[in-house]
């Protein structure tokens, strides 16, 4: 199983965790990459950031179309493997430090993107709708973070 967690805009931040392999990757990509990141990564599990318009001169809707076309890609596209589809508000990975990413190994030098999308990818795997395996693993890694 392979999730995918991802914090849209002009640059995106990804955290990919994959089951299988047993291996979590964070990154970031420019503009419209990310939909050869998804294409490429192929998750049953995806979770974004909502995006929460706020009444400010210039906003940028970039990443509304990156959400858009997630959400098309993982329920209109024939051979999608997405089983399951999250949002979660930008405020929620707020409560995740930058220390407790780096306990965990996930913390990425001068990527603000990647550490957002990791942000969200504890939160989600904290959440009562996390998947099993998903959860199991994260308690492992934070167990293991804390006992460092």
């Amino acid at each position: 199983m392979k999730l995918m967690v991802v914090d849209p805009g002009r640059t995106s931040g990804i955290f990919i965790y994959d089951t299988l392999a047993q291996i979590s990757v964070c990154y970031e990509v420019k503009d419209y990459a990310i939909f050869a990141a998804f294409d490429r990564e192929r998750p049953e599990i995806l979770v974004t950031e909502k995006f929460v318009y706020q009444k400010r001169p210039h906003v940028d809707l970039f990443p509304v179309e990156i959400i858009g076309v997630l959400k098309y890609l993982s329920f209109v596209v024939a051979n999608t493997t997405v089983q399951l589809y999250h949002e979660q508000m930008p405020d929620q990975a707020k409560i995740i430090s930058d220390k407790l990413l780096k306990q965990l190994g996930f913390y990425r030098v001068n990527k603000p993107h990647a550490n957002d999308a990791a942000r969200h990818a504890v939160v989600f795997c904290q959440a009562k709708n996390a998947p099993g395996e998903i959860r199991e693993w994260f308690m492992k890694a934070l167990t293991a973070a804390k006992g460092a």
